[in-house]
């Protein structure tokens, strides 16, 4: 039996671990991948057509040979396409509403971080008082500068007095 104490993943590796289960099951769904904005123009109201037309040519396929043979598909391709989508479209849903989720939970972990940081940096404020030396806190002026807050103080050019008068026509303009 060891004594050594396995530590956990960061979180950077337990992320790219779930990526990678989320890319293996998504890769292995037919059809899977991202077309160009031409492309889903093109295609979407030939995608919205109801279950109920497909369903009906694939009747009349069915019904005729020649029909079919002409057509180029047969009446079970559409079925099959019209159980396909059935299927899928709910996973698709689900997994947009679970993206919706994982993000609201970083921004949710991102907000309570800096609402700490935020209060930290109010408190360090107070710290750097001439009655407690003992307290200074040092780094005032890095955690401002990296809050990025407030205007930044812009050092105005100094007009030069004859660059000036020439520029708007001449002295005695």
């Amino acid at each position: 039996m060891s004594n050594v104490t396995e530590t956990p993943n960061s979180h950077e590796v337990a992320a790219r671990e779930h990526l990678a289960q989320i890319r293996a099951i998504v890769q292995s769904v037919r059809g899977y991948g991202f077309a160009t904005i031409k492309h889903r123009r093109r295609i979407g109201l030939p995608a919205a057509v109801s279950d109920a037309f497909l369903n009906a040519v694939a009747v009349a396929l069915d019904a005729s040979e020649a029909f079919a043979n002409a057509a180029g598909v047969t009446g079970a391709q559409l079925r099959d396409a019209i159980a396909y989508t059935n299927a899928y479209r709910p996973v698709a849903n689900e997994l947009e509403l679970m993206a919706s989720g994982i993000a609201q939970g970083v921004w949710t972990t991102r907000a309570e971080a800096a609402g700490l940081a935020l209060k930290a940096y109010r408190l360090s404020k107070g710290f750097n008082s001439p009655s407690g030396p003992e307290l200074f806190v040092p780094h005032i002026a890095n955690m401002k500068k990296a809050l990025g807050r407030g205007r930044p103080k812009t050092i105005e050019p100094q007009p030069d007095s004859e660059g000036e008068a020439e520029k708007k026509g001449g002295p005695n303009a």
